[in-house]
Protein backbone atom coordinates (compact mmCIF):
# COMPACT_ATOMS: atom_id res chain seq x y z
CA UNK A 1 0.00 0.00 0.00
CA UNK A 2 1.50 3.42 -0.80
CA UNK A 3 2.09 6.39 1.87
CA UNK A 4 -0.79 9.00 1.26
CA UNK A 5 0.71 12.30 -0.48
CA UNK A 6 1.14 15.36 1.65
CA UNK A 7 -2.12 17.81 0.52
CA UNK A 8 0.61 20.05 -1.29
CA UNK A 9 1.53 17.10 -3.76
CA UNK A 10 -2.28 16.12 -4.26
CA UNK A 11 -3.72 17.01 -7.27
CA UNK A 12 -6.10 19.88 -7.84
CA UNK A 13 -9.83 18.54 -7.50
CA UNK A 14 -11.37 19.21 -11.02
CA UNK A 15 -12.92 22.61 -11.98
CA UNK A 16 -16.63 23.10 -10.31
CA UNK A 17 -19.18 23.23 -13.50
CA UNK A 18 -22.44 24.24 -11.90
CA UNK A 19 -25.35 22.66 -14.21
CA UNK A 20 -27.75 24.38 -16.32
CA UNK A 21 -30.74 22.02 -15.99
CA UNK A 22 -33.05 24.61 -17.76
CA UNK A 23 -30.71 24.72 -20.81
CA UNK A 24 -31.15 20.76 -21.78
CA UNK A 25 -33.19 20.28 -24.54
CA UNK A 26 -35.97 17.79 -22.26
CA UNK A 27 -36.28 20.24 -19.96
CA UNK A 28 -37.23 23.12 -22.04
CA UNK A 29 -39.76 21.08 -24.12
CA UNK A 30 -41.71 20.37 -20.57
CA UNK A 31 -41.23 23.83 -19.33
CA UNK A 32 -43.32 25.02 -22.29
CA UNK A 33 -45.56 21.78 -22.73
CA UNK A 34 -46.30 19.55 -20.28
CA UNK A 35 -49.22 21.47 -19.68
CA UNK A 36 -50.99 21.37 -23.26
CA UNK A 37 -49.71 17.82 -22.94
CA UNK A 38 -52.14 16.99 -19.77
CA UNK A 39 -54.66 18.90 -20.83
CA UNK A 40 -54.75 17.45 -23.92
CA UNK A 41 -54.69 14.31 -22.93
CA UNK A 42 -57.94 14.94 -20.65
CA UNK A 43 -59.56 15.97 -23.45
CA UNK A 44 -58.54 13.45 -25.84
CA UNK A 45 -57.76 9.92 -24.37
CA UNK A 46 -58.50 9.65 -20.72
CA UNK A 47 -62.26 8.54 -21.61
CA UNK A 48 -60.54 5.70 -23.49
CA UNK A 49 -57.36 5.20 -21.90
CA UNK A 50 -58.10 6.57 -18.64
CA UNK A 51 -56.31 8.91 -16.43
CA UNK A 52 -53.01 10.18 -16.53
CA UNK A 53 -51.13 8.26 -13.78
CA UNK A 54 -50.62 10.70 -10.77
CA UNK A 55 -46.82 9.45 -10.82
CA UNK A 56 -46.54 11.47 -14.23
CA UNK A 57 -46.86 15.15 -12.88
CA UNK A 58 -45.27 14.66 -9.89
CA UNK A 59 -42.07 13.19 -11.71
CA UNK A 60 -42.23 16.03 -14.23
CA UNK A 61 -42.67 18.77 -11.63
CA UNK A 62 -39.69 17.32 -8.86
CA UNK A 63 -37.20 16.70 -12.43
CA UNK A 64 -37.85 20.66 -13.25
CA UNK A 65 -37.13 22.02 -9.91
CA UNK A 66 -34.07 19.97 -9.73
CA UNK A 67 -30.75 21.41 -9.75
CA UNK A 68 -32.40 24.89 -9.82
CA UNK A 69 -31.27 27.24 -7.25
CA UNK A 70 -35.01 28.19 -6.85
CA UNK A 71 -35.69 25.31 -5.06
CA UNK A 72 -32.88 25.86 -2.08
CA UNK A 73 -29.32 25.63 -2.13
CA UNK A 74 -26.06 25.22 0.09
CA UNK A 75 -23.01 27.37 -0.07
CA UNK A 76 -20.13 25.87 -0.01
CA UNK A 77 -17.43 27.33 1.16
CA UNK A 78 -13.53 25.84 1.01
CA UNK A 79 -11.57 26.60 4.10
CA UNK A 80 -8.35 26.77 2.68
CA UNK A 81 -8.64 29.40 -0.12
CA UNK A 82 -12.19 30.51 0.83
CA UNK A 83 -13.71 30.08 -2.99
CA UNK A 84 -17.35 29.61 -2.80
CA UNK A 85 -19.78 28.08 -4.81
CA UNK A 86 -23.95 27.19 -4.61
CA UNK A 87 -24.99 23.78 -4.31
CA UNK A 88 -28.89 23.49 -5.82
CA UNK A 89 -30.28 21.29 -4.41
Amino acid sequence: MRPALPLADAPAPPLYRPRHPERAPTYRVLERHFDDYVYAHEERFEERHGALRRVVPRTVTRYLECGRLLSGFARIRCPTCHDEHLLAF
